[in-house]
């Protein structure tokens, strides 16, 4: 095949010399400076401005097309064009990733395979407008009651960033959901990874939280002390692909914690979720800035990106266990340390308040933000089901 400039020297001199349209080809696919040659063409401007410009390069393209001897017709031009194109992007992209790894620098496996599918179906990821239908990122069901009853699910692409304090039940949110997501969708797996806890640690949990089943085949746990390019490598492994969970995001930092570390951990996850088109639940913990009353976006750690490139953002609130001080006024709608006598012993409610959801609140557009106030029980997590409770605007 040949190069992207021998063959942006042929078009565009079948262009000038009208053996083909310009009108079907996309100038941003030719190398320079044949692609402004092109989008002059385009414009309607005079050739003999078009040449006084680039007289060179004008008079290189006459010459090449010459070169092509009989007739042309029945060759797909803008194929060859655009294979050639998207050859020397990956070449490029793929030099970049050569030049980090001789360096010591982290490489996501991910993205090596994200330029080679695009090099192997020889294509860009450049649209047009027109050819794009429009619609919202759809939301898949969780199989956890509460979540697809009040949101519609996750949504099936998209950082999620999960916050909560010490003991809240963080861990055994997810857990649920892991397991919920496992058993609603059969022909998915989903990657858990811990570096908090060790792998029989989880194995427990899941347990006390949950019936056994064949949908533990399906999914994978890793403890190992991975940095957040490990993970996305071992991620980018599993076949069919469901969900990806992490706890939490500090860990992940290698060194000292810090807002560009931190941030880059948050841009990486978001990413990442388009290249696995998957979604990415990441757990994060409260700053010092979190003295107690109704966690707010504000309160995660290192914020900033969270809240940027967060598709959801949800923040736990276990009064049971929250041994900071309590804000009254700003706890109106949400539970407090009442207990409730169950079948199952007796529990209390805690809440999972959903401040932010990128696609809008569907299943509650006029009462958003909002928390889902659960049953809480410690050795089995929260409940099922849950009911809704707006937040207030003076909660803020």
């Amino acid at each position: 095949m040949s190069t992207l400039l021998d063959n942006s020297e042929r078009v565009a001199g079948l262009i000038i010399s009208k053996r083909v349209s310009a009108s079907i080809f996309n100038p941003e696919q030719f190398a320079y400076p044949y692609n402004e040659i092109v989008k002059k063409i385009k414009s309607k401007e005079k050739p003999e401005d078009i040449y006084l410009t680039y007289t060179e390069a004008y008079d290189t393209a006459v010459m090449a097309a010459e070169g092509i001897n009989g007739s042309h017709e029945g060759i797909d031009w803008t194929d060859i064009l655009n294979k050639s194109y998207v050859a020397e992007n990956a070449g490029k992209k793929l030099s970049k990733v050569s030049h980090d790894l001789l360096n010591g620098k982290n490489v996501s496996l991910s993205t090596i395979r994200s330029i080679l599918t695009d090099l192997g179906n020889e294509k860009t990821g450049r649209k047009s407008l027109i050819d794009i239908p429009p619609s919202e990122i759809p939301f898949i069901e969780t199989g956890w009651e509460a979540l697809d009853e009040h949101l519609g699910g996750i949504p099936s692409v998209g950082l999620i960033v999960v916050s909560a304090y010490p003991s809240a039940g963080k861990t055994s949110w997810v857990i649920k959901l892991a397991k919920s997501f496992a058993i609603k969708h059969k022909d998915k797996n989903i990657g858990f990874y811990s570096l908090e806890m060790i792998d029989s640690e989880i194995s427990l949990r899941f347990k006390e939280i949950g019936n056994s089943g064949k949908y533990q085949e399906r999914i994978k746990i890793n403890c190992d002390p991975l940095d957040i390019y490990g993970v996305i490598n071992d991620a980018a492994q599993i076949d069919n692909l469901g969900l990806v969970i992490i706890d939490f995001v500090d860990l992940l930092v290698k060194g000292e914690s810090t807002e560009s570390s931190v941030g880059a951990i948050y841009r990486e996850c978001a990413t990442t979720a388009k290249e696995l088109g998957c979604p990415i639940v990441l757990l994060a913990q409260y700053s010092y800035r979190y003295q107690g009353g109704i966690p707010r976006p504000e309160h995660i750690r290192y914020t900033s990106l969270a809240r940027a490139l967060g598709w959801m953002l949800i923040c736990l609130w276990n009064p049971h266990t929250n041994m900071l001080a309590d804000d009254p006024e700003a706890l109106k709608g949400l539970p407090m340390r009442n207990k409730v006598k169950t079948k199952s012993g007796v529990t209390h409610e805690a809440a999972a308040i959903f401040w932010k959801s990128r696609g809008g609140f569907r299943k509650h557009p006029f009462e958003s933000p909002g928390a889902i106030i659960h049953q809480f029980k410690g050795d089995k997590g929260w409940s099922p089901t849950g009911k809704w409770r707006h937040i207030q605007h003076y909660t803020f």
